[in-house]
């Protein structure tokens, strides 16, 4: 079964121009960086196995946090390691005994409640 495509388009423009401490302005990666042509699965995929992102339960209900994360998945990420992580998450979610489900289930529900994509 082929994963539906996120639809979410840019995600987080209301909160992505702020000035910094040094009076620079910085904006959200997101706002440049389109989900569109990101499965849910390959969403939940860079949450929870990019290197790096290492997101745990209660990080995972901060937003900002999960954008973060999701913004250095993206930058750190190439297309067939999206790819790689999105199948690995596919097939953790379908398998309910799998060690790594529950997070994968956790990332899952975070990846629908942020940016508004089911699969």
């Amino acid at each position: 079964m082929m994963p539906e495509t996120a639809t979410a388009g840019i995600a987080r423009s209301a909160s992505s121009v702020t000035t910094g401490s040094d009076g620079a302005v910085v904006v959200s990666l997101l706002d440049q960086v389109a989900i569109d042509g990101l499965s849910f699965s390959e969403l939940v995929g860079l949450l929870a196995f990019t290197p790096g992102v290492n997101l745990y339960a209660d990080e995972l209900a901060d937003d900002g946090l999960v954008v973060t994360g999701l913004e250095f998945a993206l930058l750190a990420a190439r297309a067939e390691d999206r790819r790689a992580r999105g199948a690995l998450a596919a097939r953790l979610l379908d398998c309910p005994q799998a060690p790594e489900h529950e997070y994968a289930a956790l990332v899952a529900c975070t990846v629908a409640r942020v940016f508004g994509v089911t699969a």
